[in-house]
């Protein structure tokens, strides 16, 4: 009935790591009506366990295309649907939905779906999935400015993936390290880290996909004054996640380009691009946390102070109009290097 439900779905799942990623979030996003309709006959069924699985296969999908609501819904509506669960399917459920809840900036639920899930894994033994999840909840520390708190499940995190040899989520690991230095104005050790996970990376069969271990760097490079460094690892960054329509990724490099921009002088290029990355995270519903929110603040008052608050509004209403191929194409003039 739903060609979607014959899918194998751990194969689906890897595709959306793959090299064929673009194209497989391509063909997801023309076949969404179908996916819905198919996840809808499941829960009709009573089906929790193949529900919660084929949304485990999606999910990255629904977070690279901002459909970050959805799909939490999708998976309240399998864990509540009681019956037996699998323990790992479980897990793996909590997981996905308290990633979805911390996008979305719904912080206790965030906390409370992950923390669940820690103690289940913890049950189970399972270190790497534990790892994980000490990531999430690292990030979820972060976003509230939990600095200390932050850093110990984070480095818990990475102590396990060097543990297991895990190489692409010790760069995962790494990577939001340098996320952690970088908002603590640590800006050489979060540059330090933020390389390490690149070269990483650069190793990886998987690179299109990796593309946003660039945001950190190149905001660490921002803060430390290299403008020509930042806006070259931005810019590709940007390009990368527009090529797999990860909008959330887009409107943190548009932010960041705004940066740049205002720090050489390109006033109404910057408030264009940060009006043009405010209306891209109210389309997708992913608010800048309360971290990111302090972090950007001393960008944007020092862009004011150099044009002042009623000529700096002025441009923003253009940037929130702009499409969001107008607003890209305005970033190659952020920087001299081409993507």
């Amino acid at each position: 009935m739903f060609a979607v439900v014959t899918w194998s779905w751990p194969s689906r799942r890897l595709e959306l790591q793959g090299a064929s990623q673009a194209e497989w979030l391509a063909r997801l996003e023309r076949e969404h009506d179908n996916l819905r309709a198919a996840l809808s006959w499941l829960l009709d069924r009573g089906e929790a366990e193949n529900v919660l699985r084929a949304a485990r296969a999606v999910w990255r999908f629904w977070d690279m295309r901002g459909h970050y609501s959805e799909g939490q819904l999708w998976l309240e509506r399998g864990l509540e649907l009681g019956g037996v669960i699998p323990a790992e399917v479980r897990a793996l459920s909590l997981n996905v939905a308290g990633y979805l809840a911390w996008a979305q900036g719904n912080y206790p639920s965030a906390v409370e779906l992950l923390e669940k899930r820690l103690a289940l894994l913890r049950e189970l033994g399972n270190s790497a999935r534990t790892a994980f999840t000490l990531n999430n909840l690292g990030l979820v520390a972060l976003d509230l400015a939990e600095q200390e708190r932050a850093k110990e499940l984070l480095e818990e995190s990475l102590a396990l993936r060097r543990e297991l040899g895990i190489e692409e989520e010790t760069a995962l690991a790494l990577n939001n390290l340098a996320y952690a230095a970088l908002l603590r104005g640590d800006n050489a050790n979060a540059i330090d880290l933020g390389e390490e996970s690149r070269e990483i990376i650069r190793k990886s069969r998987r690179q299109l996909g990796h593309y946003t271990r660039s945001l950190h760097p190149g905001r660490a490079a921002l803060e430390s004054g290299d403008l020509d460094r930042a806006g070259l690892i931005l810019v590709e960054c940007l390009y990368r996640a527009n090529a797999l329509g990860d909008r959330r990724i887009i409107a943190g490099c548009l932010e960041a380009l705004a940066a740049v921009a205002g720090s050489r002088g390109a006033l109404e290029r910057a408030a264009r691009l940060y009006g043009a990355a405010e209306r891209l995270r109210e389309q997708i519903s992913a608010p800048l946390s309360p971290a990111e929110r302090a972090h950007q603040r001393k960008h944007v008052d020092a862009l004011r102070a150099q044009i002042g608050r009623d000529h700096l509004d002025a441009p923003c209403p253009a940037g929130r109009s702009m499409t969001l191929e107008d607003a890209i194409e305005t970033t190659r003039d952020t920087t001299v290097h081409q993507p």
